[in-house]
């Protein structure tokens, strides 16, 4: 569980400082969440139903590739001629890579650990919250 801080007395003749330093103790405590992120829940069957049905990535709306697809397509670098679609794992080192960011991937929060649903590889990535650029404004 979470513990309830003391409310900042407003007649404190240190109440900036106070609460400058409540600030950086909440941020202290977001950045070691962040920094420890919560695997997603266990998948349940209507979980699974949901991701392979999804048609649409949550994040930018678009079209996702079939459940199952995830396939990269594979170009020769020097002639730029088209060698295939392929499985990460199977294509060859040095090609380029022009559609993986489109691949579906199972998305969930990082603090509760909730699936929110089906997006493209490249949409996940920008979610990312890196704990050291957090600002306070």
């Amino acid at each position: 569980g979470t513990t309830q801080k003391p409310v900042i007395n407003r007649e404190s003749e240190n109440i900036i400082k106070d609460l400058l330093e409540n600030l950086q103790e909440d941020l202290d405590v977001i950045k070691d969440k962040l920094c420890d992120p919560v695997s997603c829940e266990k998948m349940t069957p209507e979980l699974w139903r949901k991701y392979q049905i999804a048609k649409k990535c949550w994040g930018c709306e678009e079209n996702l590739h079939e459940a199952g697809y995830n396939k990269i397509r594979v170009f020769d670098p020097e002639t730029k001629k088209y060698l295939g679609a392929s499985h990460r794992k199977c294509h060859g080192k040095g090609l380029m890579i022009k559609d993986e960011g489109k691949n579906r991937v199972i998305d969930h929060d990082h603090i509760t650990g909730k699936f929110r649903g089906a997006m493209h590889s490249s949409c996940n990535l920008k979610l990312r919250i890196d704990p050291e650029t957090i600002k306070i404004p």
